[in-house]
């Protein structure tokens, strides 16, 4: 009591007489009520100890219990802060009521009373029933008890009320009511924070609570368990050995495992604690340790320092999730898996596992798989690993993104270069741990059909092919007969793509029969598959030079029987061959109506039948045959010439996504208009050329992934040689892109007037493209300019001077405008060629060249310099024209414009080495011609020229060929585009063609072969890799054990970096505090010193005030710390200072954090108490798990772009800013 209330307690006494005292005292305490003040409470309290009376105390208690039971508090806390008897009784009923509602609710049904127990039955949820409202009122009156308990002292308290209230609040984690857990963990905190509760019995209960709580299905549950678990180890002194035991490391797994980033949180700083808590006793402390090499006996501070950096790793990597953080986690991950770690291998799966989550971020989970892809797995803990393997990596390393994602076309051989990575994986698994060969091999297979694969077909055989690489180069490694006939049913699933069936087969087939080689079998299914592996080497032994999968069956064929499908494809083929059968039968006449007939008939079958391959491979040499052709061009026949015309270019549109149809198709096309020229007009051949080079047909992702495994079939054996593309999809492409462009040097000789027909359709697009044009263009392509090249070469030379000036204007217009290098190396070389067929038109070429905006359009000018030493050197040229060019370069070759400047100082030492060779004197004598020469050649890049000007090079009549246009060094410009086909596919192609007829002349040559190009360095070979991979890991482990050595570890992750300014107007809220303790860059404390002054907060607290001193502070805070209260605060502190605030003074601590139980900012579950500590968690780590524990409400800022979070400082003050809309109106 204070003094004041003493001495007026006795005065009002004195003036009463003994007897009236205890009347008084009774009157004051029945005229108590909710509407008395605290002043009254405590001045009744005050007589009631200068004069004691037992019906009046007990009336004074009712009043303290009914206040209690109505929420009202503060007038309760007043009497115990000033009374200590009293507030020792209403201690000791609180905690009876407590412990009472905790043995109530014990048994209550599940709408109030979720987790008794771990070997509790799970309870009904059956809603409220009758008599529900005597629990709905112990719940309240608890919750009450609980708060005031939170608030008043309980030191002195004796050990009973402290175990009583200790082990209700334990009970009272399990109820239904939110509120009843918040006050219950509250209450827990506060204890465990005394230290009043740590004995060997103590945490025994708490453990067995963890437990029930954590192993409870609703992550509600869990997640208090885990922070009950958390707070506990944090205030420990020590644990109890028996505690921490497989099970105990096992939940914290499973929460890593399992959990959300708040709880991945929580569960890293227990097993912190943990494992400090473990070096305290060395047996315990071997449980987590590797119990083998020299590792076995490491020191305590060794182990502690491992473990530091795995949690730092793992936070890093699983986490903060910026992907430059987790790229320099890839050292400390070679670390952890090498036999200089001390860390138990199943945590680093544990990490491994959540990294590959599918909650990650996709960037991060690739790095982290593709890490594991090529990392020495560490195989310590078999049955985790294997676990690890099947439920984690295999469902990721499968996924189909990583397969298309990796199809790269190399030498006209499609590759896939994750699918490579994953069968050397298994292989070098299983080769590298036999001990593990057949619980891999299981473990593989069920990751294939099991409940964690998935669908994708090339997976499943690039896994298999691992398999069977190890079984080959290990000869001491053998399938069982189980595991054999687990890839045959493989085989025979229903989602397998026809060469992914194919291999499966071959190779369960082959395998089964070097089984037999090493063991030999008694079971059905081995002697049957051996028997089908002899019989596919006979039948690959027998097929023809060019065999078909359509025509002599695949592999497949030979163990499944044929679907209905395939059955009515095969009627479709033969109705076909049948129809061409009687084509080529002159004895026997067709009429029109019945080819029309047929013809549809045909179409008809293909279409019901989905446009299967085989039927669309022969659709050409069906609509195309030359006796239907001959019938068509027949003026009475205009029907059936439209009908074919339709049809073929209906077959073209089908070829856009089936490439492999492209080559059948146009050497039919190219075969009958160049039988008969007539037919040309019937098929509209202008119209086809133009849509294919408009839109090239290219191999869809599905065919590609198909491509890529054909090679796995021929790798089986070399008996299996035949079995390559051409047996699945016949020749490649690009022997169809050859075609193509042949046909098109010949069209002039075929019809005169359809090289300008091609080319003015053609050209049209890039005429008439808006300005400027995008870089890259989708109706753009580099087949348009090979085609329009060609058709120029055609009709270019027979061209009235006035059209083809025409012509060069409007060629030159298009080149002005091209960004691209490719296309304009195409552009230079047509409009070249255009000037050597006319060379009248050479004053055009001086006419730009004199321009004097060289700011204008610098790149055409650079063009138009090329073009004019191409030109020069052309067969022909003058001596006049080349005076004028090098009298052009004089000025250009000083340009202020870079590109102009730089291109004629290129040209001029090639200009004038023709000039020497030509030996024109008019040059060769003038001085400053020879002057500028011999300038440019002493210049250092001139030796030694960059790639672009290497293969920029062209000769207009030496490079004038197919083999140039088709394969030069030019498409290297740039990566817009593939080489579509080469100088082979041309051989090829003219060896196919029938020797006895004559082809009308091409208007180009074949060609030399392009001399390859100069290779500097051989960086990327398998062995140069392999070294390099072995150098880095060994440099990684090495550099990391030192660390060790060194001193302490550090328990933060990677630091990104950043900045922000905000304005607002500045307001004054001296109940509002930002807790930066956290923070440590100087600069982001200058910007939280800015925008909490800025937006009116009542303080700042930082970890050091002095910062305030360093300038980067200053450069970002200005002159803000003037104006606002900068306070102390160590970090170790933050969580007892939040605690003690929240306690004492009823702050509500809000974190800036992204978890998942965030609330977005702006929202309508986001309302910022007035009273508010906002905690701003580090640039590395974020909030740390036990802060997090004490926030009341975690604020996320809402994002619309890609980029993950804010800098701390930016994040301040946009939550700053809320709550000041929120509160500013409450400011006087």
């Amino acid at each position: 009591m204070t003094s004041v209330q003493a001495q007026t307690a006795r005065l009002l006494l004195d003036r009463v007489s003994p007897e009236e005292q205890v009347a008084l005292v009774r009157d004051l305490a029945r005229s108590l009520s909710l509407q008395s003040g605290k002043s009254d409470l405590s001045f009744t309290a005050t007589l009631l100890q200068l004069k004691p009376d037992a019906e009046a105390s007990k009336t004074v208690f009712e009043h303290l219990d009914h206040l209690i039971e109505q929420g009202e508090l503060d007038q309760v806390l007043a009497v115990c802060t000033e009374h200590e008897d009293i507030n020792s009784a209403i201690i000791g009923q609180t905690c009876t009521l407590i412990s009472e509602a905790a043995d109530a609710l014990r048994n209550a049904p599940r709408d109030y009373f979720v987790v008794a127990s771990l070997n509790a039955k799970p309870k009904s949820r059956q809603g409220p029933q009758q008599g529900d409202q005597h629990h709905v009122s112990v719940i309240k009156r608890t919750i009450n008890c609980l708060r005031l308990v939170n608030r008043v002292s309980l030191h002195g308290s004796d050990g009973d009320r402290i175990q009583v209230l200790f082990q209700s609040c334990l009970v009272l984690l399990g109820a239904e009511s939110r509120d009843l857990r918040v006050q219950s963990q509250e209450a827990l905190s506060f204890l465990l924070s005394t230290q009043k509760i740590h004995a060997s019995t103590d945490q025994q209960h708490i453990w067995a609570r963890v437990q029930d709580l954590i192993r409870f299905p609703d992550k509600t549950y869990k997640a208090v368990g885990y922070s009950l678990w958390l707070r506990w180890i944090s205030t420990a002194a020590a644990v109890e050995s028996s505690i921490i035991n497989p099970t105990y490391w096992g939940l914290i797994m499973s929460g890593l495992r399992e959990g959300d980033n708040e709880r991945r949180k929580s569960c890293l700083q227990i097993l912190r604690a943990s494992v400090d808590a473990a070096s305290q006793n060395a047996d315990t402390l071997k449980s987590i340790t590797v119990p083998s090499g020299a590792q076995e006996c490491a020191a305590p501070a060794i182990i502690q320092k491992h473990y530091a950096r795995y949690c730092t790793v793992f936070e890093t990597v699983v986490l903060s999730r910026y992907l430059n953080q987790v790229q320099e986690c890839e050292a400390d991950l070679d670390f952890l898996c090498s036999d200089k770690s001390v860390v138990q291998p199943v945590w680093v799966y544990t990490l491994l596992s959540c990294g590959l989550d599918q909650r990650m971020q996709e960037s991060n989970r690739k790095l982290v798989g593709l890490w594991a892809l090529r990392a020495n797995p560490r195989v310590d803990g078999k049955t985790e690993y294997l676990k690890f393997l099947q439920e984690s990596f295999l469902p990721w390393a499968t996924l189909g993104n990583l397969f298309t994602s990796t199809l790269r076309r190399q030498d006209g051989v499609v590759v896939c270069e994750h699918g490579d990575k994953l069968s050397t994986f298994v292989e070098g698994l299983l080769v590298n741990n036999p001990e593990l060969f057949n619980s891999a091999v299981d473990a593989t297979l069920a990751s294939i059909s099991g409940r964690y694969g998935n669908r994708f077909s090339q997976a499943k055989v690039y896994l298999i092919n691992g398999i069977a690489k190890a079984v080959n180069r290990d000869p001491a490694l053998t399938l069982s007969d189980v595991h054999l006939e687990k890839i045959h049913e493989i085989a025979t699933w229903a989602n397998l793509t026809e060469v992914a069936r194919d291999y499966t087969f071959a190779q369960v087939w082959s395998l089964s029969h070097d089984r037999v080689q090493k063991l030999p079998s008694s079971t059905k299914f081995v002697s049957e598959a051996v028997a089908n592996w002899k019989s596919l080497v006979e039948k690959a032994g027998e097929l023809p030079p060019k065999p078909s999968a359509e025509r002599d069956g695949s592999i497949a064929s030979m163990a499944l029987p044929p679907s209905n499908r395939e059955k009515n494809e095969q009627k479709t083929l033969q109705r076909c061959r049948a129809f061409l059968s009687r084509l080529e039968d002159i004895s026997a006449p067709i009429t029109v109506d019945a080819v029309e007939e047929e013809l549809d008939d045909i179409w008809n079958d293909l279409e019901y039948l989905e446009m299967p391959k085989g039927l669309l491979a022969i659709m050409g040499k069906v609509f195309l045959h030359h006796s239907l052709i001959r019938l068509a061009i027949q003026s009475k026949n205009q029907g059936l010439a439209t009908t074919i015309a339709t049809k073929t270019k209906r077959l073209l549109q089908l070829a856009q996504p089936r490439s492999y149809m492209l080559f059948p198709l146009i050497a039919f096309i190219r075969d009958v208009v160049t039988a008969i020229p007539e037919s040309a007009t019937a098929l509209q051949l202008s119209d086809l050329i133009v849509h294919i080079a408009e839109r090239p047909p290219a191999a869809t992702i599905d065919i590609q992934l198909e491509e890529v495994l054909v090679p796995l079939i021929s790798d089986i054996s070399p008996s299996l040689s035949p079995f390559r593309r051409e047996f699945y999809f016949g020749a490649p492409e690009s022997r169809g892109f050859a075609t193509l462009l042949d046909l098109v040097s010949r069209v002039g000789t075929i019809h005169a007037g359809l090289p300008r027909q091609i080319f003015d359709e053609i050209f049209q697009p890039w005429l008439t493209q808006k300005v400027p044009p995008n870089v890259v263009s989708q109706w753009k392509t580099i087949l348009e300019l090979q085609v329009m090249l060609l058709c120029c070469e055609q009709f270019i030379p027979a061209a009235t001077s006035t059209d083809a000036r025409r012509i060069l204007t409007d060629m030159q217009y298009v080149l002005s405008l091209e960004p691209l290098p490719r296309y304009r190396y195409l552009l230079e070389w047509i409009v070249a060629r255009i000037y050597i067929h006319h060379p009248e038109l050479r004053d055009v070429i001086f006419k730009e060249l004199r321009a004097k905006d060289h700011h204008a359009n610098p790149k055409f000018l650079a063009s138009l310099m090329k073009i004019g030493v191409r030109v020069a050197k052309a067969k022909g040229a003058d001596e006049q024209f080349a005076l004028q060019l090098a009298t052009l370069f004089v000025p250009l070759a000083a340009s202020s414009k870079v590109v102009i400047r730089h291109e004629a100082q290129w040209q001029v030492p090639i200009l004038l080495d023709h000039v020497r060779q030509m030996q024109i004197d008019a040059i060769t004598s003038n001085t400053a011609f020879e002057a500028l020469d011999e300038f440019i050649r002493s210049l250092e890049v001139y030796g030694d020229p960059p790639l672009e000007r290497q293969i920029g090079v062209f000769d207009p009549i030496n490079d004038h060929n197919l083999a140039h246009l088709v394969e030069g060094h030019w498409h290297d410009l740039d990566d817009t585009e593939q080489r579509m086909c080469s100088r082979a596919d041309f051989l090829a192609l003219y060896e196919e063609d029938d020797p006895s007829r004559i082809l009308p002349p091409s208007c180009i040559p074949l060609g030399d072969p392009v001399p390859a190009r100069p290779v500097h360095s051989v960086q990327n070979s398998e062995a140069s890799t392999s070294i390099d991979h072995e150098r880095r890991l060994l440099q990684n482990m090495d550099q990391i054990s030192r660390s060790f050595n060194a001193g302490p570890v550090s328990a933060t992750a990677l630091q990104t970096k950043g900045a922000a300014y905000l304005e607002s107007t500045r307001k004054r809220h001296n109940n509002l505090f930002v807790v930066a303790s956290l923070v440590d860059n100087p600069y982001n404390l200058g910007g939280l010193s800015r925008v909490s002054e800025i937006f009116g907060a009542g303080g700042l607290y930082l970890e050091n005030p002095r910062v305030t001193s360093n300038k980067d502070f200053t450069s970002t805070a200005v002159s803000s710390h003037h104006h606002l209260s900068i306070n102390a605060l160590a970090p170790a502190e933050i969580q007892k200072f939040l605690a003690r605030k929240r306690r004492e003074e009823g702050y509500s601590v809000v974190g800036i954090e992204q978890t998942d139980r965030s609330v977005m900012l702006g929202s309508t579950e986001c309302v910022l108490a007035e009273k508010c500590l906002l905690v701003m968690g580090s640039e590395r780590e974020g909030i740390p798990a036990l802060i997090l524990s004490e926030c009341d409400m975690l604020v996320e800022i809402p994002q619309v772009g890609i980029t993950r979070s804010l800098n701390v400082q930016t994040a301040a003050g946009i939550v700053l800013c809320e709550y000041a809309r929120q509160h500013n109106s409450k400011l006087k």
